[in-house]
């Protein structure tokens, strides 16, 4: 548990590979969770209103979803060996 300067309490939750999982606070309990693929990529975030975003992963893609509107971001690669994310 940790208290920040108000006097507030924090509790965080890692997995076994040391990743963030969990909040908590005190006054509100969750606030947030993350899942993890086995390559250590997060693939579920909930907050503590209990909305779910998903994350998935593909060559030079990611696809973010929440509330059923999916945001896809791509990494091209194509200039000179230069990547930058596009959306």
């Amino acid at each position: 548990m940790v208290t920040d300067t108000r006097s507030l309490a924090w509790t965080y939750t890692y997995t076994g590979a040391h990743q963030l999982h969990e909040v908590f606070d005190r006054a509100d309990g969750l606030v947030e969770r993350t899942d993890y693929d086995a390559a250590g990529r997060a693939v579920a975030q909930e907050n503590g209103a209990g909305v779910m975003a998903t994350l998935a992963y593909s060559d030079y893609q990611t696809t973010l979803t929440e509330g059923g509107q999916a945001r896809v971001d791509q990494y091209d690669v194509s200039e000179r060996g230069r990547g930058w994310w596009t959306r």
